[in-house]
């Protein structure tokens, strides 16, 4: 996907100034992919990704919405040889009189093509344009070659089901990170996506309200690096970790590690994470994922070879049996440590019902043991999470949005933090498989600020 819109910035079909849309506004990009016409090469590119992406969908006939779709649903009914629907700007005023070329029938499922959607309205007017026209049709399912649409949105739009190949964040972080545009362009293009006046769940630093000290040392840390960038480091070698986290440090306001995983860990190894911590200024958080009866989990965290309370900062615990939390909170009598419940991560597919009942469990136990919880670690914040004195901790993030080979599925920290409400982002592969590390944190540090910036004043 890089290559494709680097490809459309090169030949300027994606543009950076002061452009008029057709809904009004005044936008600082202009993505013009009628051009495309005049690039075979990225033409036929733009209609194989469209035909991997249709594969999944149930439709019978394929429209162009006029003007910008028809060229690639032509080439694409063609190719996959599905039945074309052309619409004419308005209906012929001799001979049939239709508004529609193409073979349409009672109950025929019609997938709308096009190729960019900033509010929708184009979209919305031609649905109603052919519905008034055949009433039985079914239109429900749009397929968008670029999906731009950020807080000036039509609300119509919500019950259709959209699809894109890319997205504005796609493109904006692709070419923050392959250095075609400066940070200033970055954001100009963001804040005019999201204004401040649609956000959803505030965040704010001054809201929280608590006696744990690791919680309050996470705030003065936030505040003071201006970062909500937690580093999954699932590194083996230990001083490879050291090096990048050396590296990386002043853009950080969390480490996590998986202490099980490094080679030949102890508590000596901890304590020069421990004191790299302390000079640079994040916490340590040890990814256990505890889950075992209150007895063993003591054992786990405070004896062996790991000893993981004398240097952790914060455990991740995977179980919404209250007696852990208990034992933890028995346990935790200075306030000195936290733990994180994890309600979903970035690999689960629980039912919506699963879900749900879990994260409503992990809710109550939040209020009952607020004193020892810093957050909890989910994909998405709900609207009954109203719980603001703790922090939102969400990992499947990257710039660039996407499933890997395994069972990772990823979104970027824009949609994480501003559609999905969730306060801390968790990046590991995005950061460390990079070949220029210190500059991708920096753009993860920047681009998670920035976002979590429009949810409300963060001070």
């Amino acid at each position: 996907m890089d290559s494709l819109i680097i490809d459309l910035y090169d030949k300027k079909c994606i543009k950076f100034g002061n452009f008029r849309l057709k809904s009004g506004l005044c936008s600082p990009i202009y993505i013009d992919l009628k051009e495309v016409v005049g690039h075979p090469y990225i033409l036929n590119k733009i209609c194989e990704l469209i035909i991997t992406k249709i594969r999944s969908l149930e439709y019978d006939a394929i429209c162009g919405v006029p003007y910008g779709g028809i060229p690639y649903a032509s080439i694409i009914c063609n190719k996959i040889q599905k039945p074309l629907v052309i619409l004419r700007k308005e209906k012929k005023g001799y001979g049939s009189k239709k508004l529609c070329e193409g073979v349409l029938y009672d109950k025929m499922k019609l997938l709308l093509l096009e190729d960019t959607m900033s509010t929708g309205s184009s979209v919305i007017e031609t649905i109603k344009k052919i519905k008034k026209s055949y009433k039985e049709l079914i239109i429900d399912t749009i397929i968008l070659i670029c999906d731009r649409r950020g807080t000036h949105a039509c609300k119509e739009l919500n019950t259709l089901n959209i699809h894109s190949i890319f997205n504005i964040h796609d493109i904006i972080n692709t070419l923050l990170v392959n250095d075609k545009i400066t940070d200033e362009i970055f954001n100009g293009v963001y804040n005019f996506m999201y204004n401040s006046n649609t956000l959803q769940i505030k965040f704010s630093l001054k809201n929280i309200n608590t006696n744990n000290n690791v919680i309050k040392r996470l705030i003065t840390i936030i505040k003071e690096k201006k970062t909500n960038l937690v580093f999954s480091a699932d590194i083996h070698d230990f001083f490879k970790l050291v090096k990048i986290v050396s590296k990386i440090g002043k853009h950080i306001c969390i480490l996590k590690i998986h202490c099980d995983i490094i080679e030949n860990f102890n508590l000596e190894k901890a304590t020069i994470l421990k004191k790299l911590a302390e000079e640079q200024q994040f916490l340590i958080f040890e990814d256990r994922k505890f889950t075992d009866i209150g007895n063993t989990f003591i054992n786990q965290y405070t004896q062996g070879s790991f000893k993981i309370s004398e240097w952790a900062d914060i455990i991740t615990i995977n179980t919404t049996n209250s007696a852990l939390f208990s034992t933890f909170a028995n346990h935790n009598k200075d306030l000195n440590k936290a733990i994180l419940p994890v309600c979903d991560m970035s690999n689960e597919s629980l039912s919506a019902f699963e879900l749900h009942n879990r994260k409503n469990k992990i809710n109550k136990l939040v209020d009952e043991y607020k004193d020892h919880i810093i957050g909890i670690v989910t994909q998405k914040r709900e609207d009954y999470m109203i719980n603001s004195n703790i922090f939102y901790f969400t990992p499947g993030v990257n710039i660039i949005s996407k499933t890997d080979d395994s069972d990772q599925r990823y979104r970027t920290p824009q949609k994480a933090i501003l559609v999905d409400n969730c306060d801390l982002i968790i990046v590991g592969r995005g950061i460390y498989s990079s070949e220029d590390i210190y500059e991708t944190a920096r753009q993860y540090k920047a681009i998670g600020w920035n976002a979590l910036s429009k949810r409300t004043k963060i001070l």
